[in-house]
């Protein structure tokens, strides 16, 4: 278990240049923000391992810490932290530094939701059982309705903190016969959403698709 921590913890900060790393704490190197890491359940599926990843995004202007959570998966238990690691903050990186240091917007969302401002970025995967493949990933979110993204949809529903700035998770899994969505909004999950994957189409093969979307909203 250490040496996966150790895995996820280097992962993480390689995406920062100003890094700085204490225990299992990636500290930013701006804004005051900090990653903490996880690792959760860990098992065999399908023929590949998968790692339960936590995370806990902490300082700066986030009044508590916010706890979110992927799992990866590879051929290894070491691959699966480095890979999923790697794709949860190539994503979550360039949201925060959008969001919090005046940092790039030109490879992200940004949205105005009623008075609110809204950074988002998303990592998706799909995992086919058909020798022949399934979609490619822009295709399942395609298909799901999520194009580009579902969270200025989720917001434009959702009351978020007046008074300072919150992180928003959406989540849709694809499985056969079954798409759920989730949402959170500083960690804690948020109901009412099932419509945004009501009706539809199956894939044209057997695959699950995993799409991920994680945003920072700033109030007016």
């Amino acid at each position: 278990m250490a040496d996966l921590v150790e895995h996820l913890v280097t992962t993480v900060a390689r995406h920062f240049k100003q890094a700085t790393v204490r225990a299992t704490t990636v500290d930013l190197g701006f804004a005051d923000l900090r990653i903490r890491c996880g690792i959760g359940a860990q098992r065999p599926w399908s023929g590949i391992e998968t790692v339960q990843l936590l995370f806990a995004i902490e300082g700066g202007a986030l009044r508590a810490p916010v706890e979110l959570s992927m799992t990866g998966y590879a051929q290894s238990r070491e691959d699966a932290v480095v890979e999923g690691g790697c794709g949860w903050t190539c994503t979550v990186g360039p949201v925060l530094r959008a969001a919090f240091a005046g940092g790039a917007v030109d490879k992200i969302g940004r949205f105005d939701v009623g008075s609110r401002q809204l950074f988002v970025d998303n990592f998706d995967r799909v995992l086919y059982f058909s020798p022949d493949g399934g979609e490619d990933t822009a295709t399942a979110r395609q298909r799901v309705g999520a194009m580009p993204y579902l969270a200025p949809r989720v917001l434009a529903g959702l009351e978020t903190p007046p008074d300072r700035p919150s992180v928003v998770s959406v989540f849709v899994g694809e499985m056969p016969g079954r798409t759920l969505v989730e949402v959170k909004l500083d960690g804690v999950a948020c109901g009412g959403f099932e419509h945004l994957v009501e009706g539809v189409a199956v894939p044209p093969l057997p695959q699950m698709a995993l799409l991920r979307e994680v945003g920072i909203v700033i109030p007016a």
